[in-house]
């Protein structure tokens, strides 16, 4: 289980971690922030393409926000959830699918939904993880998504 100052879909904290005081932080400052969560033995950004490890920038190439080898690849995602919760949906579903085909075999994709600086209510998470869930094809797990708060 990833355990990287988010909390669960129930709101239990599951490690703490630093929040942004004021206001939302840019999607570039949450993936930052992910990563030093993370910790030590996680890459960023590293490129796959027919399930191997390709240069940066290959044509056809995916590539996740944190890999940790070739068993979990993490998904920094960083959303208006109060006008774009749609949007979140569909761009990890697309994304989830088409990494499944690149992606090496068995690594598991997994997706951080950094949401400091927004209120976010249960049923909100509720539908955003089954919406990701089932427009993935269950590609993504719902145990596989966590809210950094």
């Amino acid at each position: 289980m990833l355990k990287i100052g988010v909390e669960d879909v129930d709101g239990e904290l599951l490690k703490g971690g630093g929040g942004i005081a004021n206001g939302r932080p840019s999607h570039k400052q949450s993936e930052k922030d992910v990563g030093k969560d993370l910790g030590a033995g996680w890459k960023e950004q590293v490129s796959y393409k027919d399930g191997k490890e390709v240069p940066y920038g290959t044509k056809g190439s995916t590539r996740p926000d944190w890999c940790n080898g070739n068993t979990c690849g993490v998904e920094v995602k960083n959303y208006n959830i109060a006008t774009n919760l749609n949007g979140l949906i569909n761009n990890v579903s697309k994304q989830a699918l088409q990494r499944a085909e690149n992606l090496p075999a068995g690594m598991q994709q997994r997706v951080i939904i950094d949401v400091r600086g927004q209120t976010v209510t249960p049923t909100q998470e509720r539908t955003i993880i089954k919406g990701i869930v089932e427009k993935s094809n269950g590609v993504i797990d719902p145990t596989s998504i966590r809210f950094k708060r």
